[in-house]
């Protein structure tokens, strides 16, 4: 009897090391998987600011000389040719 015990734990161990060893291997390989998607989301999201950044920049740029422009007309009330955008 002692002896069936003992071919039964001496088969089972190397199984559960095998499980074992593949759970961790898996894991380890899902680990990196999620490691790579984050960091493809973070370039993605940096580039989206730098390119928002630029956008903005754009816009900015173009009220500042839209201000500039309306204060020079409103100062020449007189002047018959006022651009498109009033």
């Amino acid at each position: 009897m002692k002896k069936h015990i003992k071919d039964i734990i001496l088969q089972i161990i190397p199984i559960a090391i095998g499980v074992y060893l593949g759970f961790f291997v898996s894991n380890w390989g899902e680990a990196n998987k999620r490691q790579n998607q984050a960091e493809k989301l973070l370039e993605s999201i940096r580039s989206e600011i730098k390119n928002n950044k630029n956008v903005l920049k754009n816009i900015v740029d173009y009220h500042i000389m839209l201000r500039d422009s309306s204060w020079y007309y409103i100062q020449k009330p007189n002047i018959d040719s006022r651009p498109l955008f009033f």
